[in-house]
C-alpha cells in the first residue's frame, strides 16, 4: 500500500520540461499570464524630423524614438537645446518638453491639443505653444517626426 501511494504522489509531481516555455495560467482567468521576462526592454528607432521652434535656430539632428511596452518617447536636439514627444499611456496625455541650457518649456498638465503623437513609435505631430515653467514668454513648436519600421536597437534601461 505504502508502495502505491508513493507512486501516485510522485506521478502528480512529474512533469515535462517541454512545458518549462509555457507562462503559468492567471488563476482568476485561466490566461497565460506574462513573465516577468517577457520585456524585451526598450527599442530605439531613428526618425526623420522636421522642427521648429520660435527660441531655437539651427538644424535639429540626432531625431529618434524609443518605444517602451506602454509608450513612446520621441526625441531631438539641436546644440544645447533637446525636444522631447511623449505619447499618451495610463492616465496621461500626450505632452511635449523642451530643454534648453536654462530652462524648460511644456505643454500645460493634461492638454494635449495640438498634438498627435503614435504610441508605438511611428509619428509625431507637433503644432503647440509650450509654457516657460519658470513664467516667462511661451514658445511656439512645430514639429513633425516620422520613424523608421525597422526593429531599431534594443536599449538597457
Amino acid at each position: 500500500m505504502t508502495a502505491l501511494l508513493a507512486a501516485t504522489v510522485l506521478a502528480g509531481c512529474s512533469g515535462s520540461d517541454s512545458d518549462g516555455d509555457k507562462s503559468p495560467a492567471d488563476a482568476k482567468s485561466g490566461k497565460p499570464s506574462a513573465s516577468p521576462t517577457a520585456r524585451q526592454g526598450d527599442v530605439e528607432k531613428p526618425c526623420k524630423a522636421t522642427i521648429q521652434a520660435d527660441t531655437v535656430p539651427g538644424e535639429w539632428k540626432d531625431a529618434s524614438v524609443r518605444i517602451s511596452d506602454d509608450h513612446a518617447v520621441y526625441s531631438a536636439t539641436s546644440g544645447d537645446t533637446r525636444l522631447a514627444v511623449y505619447s499618451a499611456f495610463g492616465d496621461t496625455t500626450a505632452s511635449v518638453n523642451m530643454y534648453v541650457k536654462k530652462g524648460q518649456f511644456s505643454t500645460p498638465p493634461g492638454d494635449d491639443t495640438g498634438l498627435d503623437v503614435n504610441g508605438k513609435g511611428q509619428s509625431a505631430e507637433v503644432d503647440a505653444d509650450l509654457a516657460d515653467v519658470a513664467g516667462g514668454e511661451s514658445v511656439h513648436v512645430s514639429a513633425t517626426f516620422t520613424c523608421g519600421k525597422g526593429k531599431g536597437k534594443a536599449k538597457s534601461s
